[in-house]
């Protein structure tokens, strides 16, 4: 049946646009139009390498003889590596066969495409404004800025990576920028000496240090095309970019002030730019990505035959470091084009659906390979280290799958098992998949998946690294005080004031040891904490993938195991304390259990939209909950005793303040396996000293306000029986009667600093969903925020369970935090400083078990670690032999168990390494 009588109006008219044009009249899809923002197609542009997968597309099409009589022919080599400073041969790349790559002027490969259409099958001067759904006509009504409309069945949208279509599709999001500018122009081979012409006959790239220039040998001698297009990859921050446009000019000075030092055949090629610019500048262009689209299309559900879709750079965009930004879009345009002609049935959905599985996994791992292939061609390692850090043979390997793949092939398989599968053309699951899994399984997750996706601001990346051109482009001092704001918000929060109260409540302090201890004990796990975050920026990866690389691939799943414990602890204890002081508020007119699910309802939804909503909501909870702790401090200050002395002396006091201090260490510390997960969006380029400082800083000035007011409140209890009363109650009772002498105000104060309990608890669900997605590659499948759901629903249960024991569950719970965290930081910090010092971390090897370390050293010093804390622990529920040698027993476990860590793994790494290698 097909679509081919529907209306088709093609919005954009570049190289995809005009690629699917053809693809489209090729296939006999004749009522077709292309609308193009342009008022005319001019020359302006660059020099393009189509690569032997697009070429194939466009031979078959005919296109191949009108692209070639302009284009370069029979290339010796694919690509040719130079050293940027010496010229230096590094190696090549040959082609990787028939039909060879052919470089050709951006104009000219559109005159080519435009020969094959119709005049009047294209309008220029057609600046979409809005493509809507038309109920009355049952169709879109497309309305262009000089006030024209026009009417399609289906909308294709190939108007680039600053789509306008994709609104339409629910996308709100923006393109990130990369890091990188190109500079883009053309020299004439008579403005070069015979030496220099001679070597650019073919695709050259001069290798430089977080730069490159790649040189290409655009068109031929008999059609008088053939000029040397010059790309220069330049690492510049977005600062430098003043136009609104994606493209610009920019002196040719700014050029050379990256190349001035470099080789003489790039001198000549800036010598040969100036020559050949009237006004000194050449094309500069800012370079932008996406993320990787879940959602391609629409059909509208009460017209299944019509719908929107994107193609090329609108929904698959690429760095052009494999040359396949326009070969993806030909592909793309093709594929869409024979599967609207082909296509049996009446309902676009499943045709649709069947074009983006053929087409997505390619697109989005050619997004992928480009950017390494990118770090490859702009070496940021050492100059030493480059010819054993680089080969051509690699590389070409790594491009092999992307130049040999045949898409004529596929599609014909795939066309086919589709309609093998298609019972009858109303039923809607035909062709839904060409993979062998089931058709309608995989159809029902990818549609969840893009509704996922197209909600505006919700985050859908998994535990996967970030990639540089995803990050934000720069780390300003917004960027730092941010990360100090998040931290300060996370802490000062009602739930961690039960951690003052336990100074002089459950270990008999004074009111001068406990703020002592409290300090220096804070401070201790804050800077700990600091370090470990560090990792997030340079890295991109979350904090225990991160662990990997010290832990091994294998035994850092037990960290992963230990940190979801943490993290659902976390939200019990977050919930049950916002729900206590709810139900108190309320004169147990609320039950526990409503509190309870009331914190964790918001808890749910801002971690489960991710990342964006999360630093946004730390970012200003803290201003109410700040001025609501003022508050406090003036109603229940003056009733602080601040004279009051610690109980017991010598060992027995000794043993409290240990106990005390590690107990007030824990609770930073047990953010460290999380704390890096909050940073994986940040550039390399972020300083590691300022974010530790940021975020060390961040944590103990927001618990130490928390906590020194709970010190405060339980040195009141022995002078103030309301309090007493209250705190025999719980903690939450406590600190609604601290707030009693205000009245009905007070009320309301401590309801909204209950509510504020959830900036502690989203971020450690937010890192418990990716810790479920580090389990295994299954859990990996299930998206983040099906996990937060999972992990919400567990501790809000927990809690419910635990409302009666929360102090017990307070005290023994942080302890344990501490023994294992502390163990695994002193065994990262010397894997970095006494194995890694030299060879540093490739972040791109996280998932390569092949590549990580093995982790004997590293689980055998954490189950010795663990061996000392055991017999030096002191909790409710079990006193070490070592613990009880000090007064009534002190917490000894986190010293002697960092402690022996410390002491057994680097000898162990050594063997590990002497004998493994890895």
């Amino acid at each position: 049946m097909g679509f081919a009588q529907k209306r088709i109006a093609v919005v954009g008219g570049g190289l995809g646009g005009m690629a699917f044009m053809n693809s489209a009249l090729h296939s006999q899809l004749s009522n077709i139009h292309l609308y193009e923002a342009a008022s005319q197609f001019t020359e302006v542009g660059a020099g393009v390498n189509i690569t032997r997968n697009a070429n194939k597309i466009l031979d078959a099409m005919g296109v191949g003889p009108d692209m070639l009589w302009k284009s370069s022919r029979d290339p010796p080599c694919y690509m040719e590596y130079r050293h940027y400073r010496t010229n230096e041969y590094l190696g090549q790349i040959d082609e990787f066969g028939d039909p060879r790559s052919r470089q050709i002027h951006r104009a000219h490969l559109l005159e080519a495409l435009k020969k094959n259409v119709p005049d009047e099958k294209i309008s220029l001067g057609k600046r979409l404004v809005s493509a809507d759904w038309s109920s009355t006509k049952a169709c879109y009504s497309l309305t262009f800025q000089d006030g024209t409309t026009a009417e399609a069945d289906i909308v294709v949208g190939c108007d680039g990576i600053k789509s306008v279509v994709r609104q339409y599709l629910g996308l709100a999001d923006y393109p990130i920028y990369s890091g990188q500018m190109v500079y883009r122009g053309y020299v004439s081979y008579d403005d070069l000496t015979p030496e220099t012409a001679a070597l650019l006959r073919k695709t050259v790239n001069f290798r430089g240090l977080r730069k490159h220039v790649l040189t290409l040998p655009i068109g031929n001698d008999e059609s008088k095309s053939a000029r040397v297009g010059i790309i220069g990859f330049m690492t510049e921050p977005l600062e430098n970019w003043t136009s609104e446009s994606w493209l610009s000019t920019a002196p040719i000075d700014d050029l050379y002030a990256h190349v001035q030092d470099w080789t003489g055949a790039v001198q000549e090629i800036v010598a040969g730019l100036r020559k050949g610019s009237a006004d000194g500048k050449i094309l500069k262009q800012a370079l932008y990505v996406r993320e990787a689209t879940a959602k391609w299309f629409d059909v509208r559900p009460e017209c299944p035959g019509s719908g929107v879709i994107l193609i090329g750079d609108s929904v698959h965009s690429t760095l052009p470091h494999q040359g396949q930004g326009a070969c993806q879009a030909i592909e793309s345009g093709f594929a869409l084009a024979q599967t609207l002609k082909n296509w049996k049935g009446a309902d676009l959905a499943p045709a649709l659906q069947f074009f983006q599985d053929l087409r997505k996994p390619r697109t989005d791992r050619i997004t992928q390979s480009s950017y390494e292939t990118g770090k490859m061609a702009s070496a940021d390692i050492p100059e030493e280290m480059w010819a054993k850090a680089f080969d051509p043979d690699m590389v070409r390997e790594r491009m092999r799958w992307v130049m040999e793949y045949d898409l004529l092939d596929e599609l014909a398989k795939g066309l086919q098992a589709s309609e093998d599968k298609t019972p009858g053309a109303s039923d809607t699951r035909s062709g839904a998949s060409i993979s062998e899994e089931p058709a309608a399984e995989q159809t029902t997750l990818q549609r969840w998946l893009n509704k996922l996706d197209s909600i505006p601001g919700l985050e859908t990346r998994g535990i996967e690294r970030v990639p540089e051109e995803l990050r934000h482009p720069k780390a300003t001092v917004g960027s730092y005080l941010q990360m100090f704001l998040i931290w300060f918000a996370i802490n000062c929060t009602a739930n961690n004031m039960t951690v003052g109260i336990l100074g002089p409540a459950a270990f008999g302090l004074g009111f001068k040891d406990a703020i002592v201890c409290c300090l220096f004990g804070t401070i201790f796990g804050s800077v700990c904490t600091g370090y470990i975050s560090a990792f997030g920026p340079i890295s991109g990866l979350r904090t225990l993938v991160v662990a990997r690389y010290t832990m091994g691939y294998w035994p850092s799943k037990l960290c992963v195991l230990l940190n979801i414990v943490i993290e659902v602890g976390y939200g019990l204890v977050d919930c049950l304390v916002a729900g206590l002081i709810l139900t108190a508020v309320n004169g147990q007119g609320m039950t526990v259990i409503v509190g309870i699910i009331v914190s964790a309802i918001i808890t749910w939804v801002v971690a489960t939209f991710g990342i964006k909503w999360f630093h946004m909501f730390e970012r200003w909870i803290w201003i109410p909950t700040v001025l609501l702790l003022f508050i406090l401090i003036g109603s229940a200050g003056p009733n602080f005793n601040v004279n009051f002395e610690s109980s017991g002396s010598g060992a027995v006091l000794a043993g409290n303040r240990l106990s005390y201090f590690f107990l007030t260490a824990s609770g930073p510390l047990g953010w460290a396996p999380a704390s890096a997960d909050f940073y994986s969006y940040y550039p390399p380029s972020t300083s590691r000293p300022l974010t530790a400082a940021m975020t060390a800083g961040g944590i103990t000035c927001g618990k130490l306000l928390i906590e020194f007011l709970g010190i405060g409140l339980a040195s009141g209890l022995a002078t103030m029986p309301s309090w007493a009363e209250a705190f025999d109650q719980s903690a939450g009772a406590l600190i609604a009667e601290a707030f009693a002498p205000l009245g009905g105000f007070g009320k309301f104060c401590a309801v909204v600093l209950a509510l504020c309990v959830s900036a502690n608890n989203i971020p450690g669900t937010y890192a418990a969903a990716l810790n479920f997605q580090m389990l295994g590659r299954y859990a990996a499948k299930v998206p983040r925020p099906i996990w937060s759901t999972i992990v919400v629903i567990i501790f809000t249960v927990c809690a419910i369970g635990g409302r009666a024991q929360l102090f017990s569950i307070f005290l023994n719970f942080l302890s344990l935090i501490g023994y294992w965290v502390i163990i695994w930081i002193v065994i990262t910090l010397e894997e970095q400083v006494l194995f890694r010092k030299h060879k540093g971390y490739d972040w791109e090897q996280w998932a390569n078990k092949a590549y990580l370390p093995v982790g004997y050293a590293a689980l055998t010093s954490f189950l010795v670690g663990w061996a000392g804390a055991i017999i030096c622990m002191s909790q409710t529920y079990y006193v070490g032999p070592v613990a009880k040698m000090v007064g009534n027993g002190a917490d000894l476990g986190l010293p002697v168990g960092m402690s022996w860590a410390g002491l057994v793994y680097p000898p162990l790494r050594h063997l590990e390494l002497k004998f493994i290698g890895r």
